[in-house]
């Protein structure tokens, strides 16, 4: 016996039915079908998406990630360059700051 399956794929649920077939493979008869129902991906109360939080939380370590590179990446061009300095200690600038916050510069 030769037979057809049909796929519904909605966002929410997943049908299927299975036919058996003719010449051409037209449907005859319905053999069989059934569904599967997914949960909404939200909460009931206000509809939130239950990945927001997620998202948000993946959004800020890309964010941070990239400032890190952009300001890696301009020491390194800086550096090449002269315009400041190749030693890993902390700049000049640095300390000043260190010693206005305790006292009168």
């Amino acid at each position: 016996m030769d037979w057809v399956l049909g796929i519904d794929v909605g966002t929410n649920s997943i049908g299927w039915a299975a036919f058996e077939a003719g010449e051409q493979t037209k449907p005859i008869r319905l053999l069989s079908g059934g569904v599967r129902l997914f949960d909404w991906g939200r909460e009931s109360q206000n509809a939130v998406s239950l990945m927001k939080s997620r998202g948000e939380k993946r959004r800020g370590r890309r964010r941070l990630r990239a400032a890190r590179w952009r300001r890696d990446r301009l020491c390194q061009v800086l550096t090449r360059l002269g315009a400041a300095p190749s030693d890993p200690g902390p700049p000049e600038v640095w300390r000043l700051r260190a010693r206005a916050a305790s006292e009168p510069l």
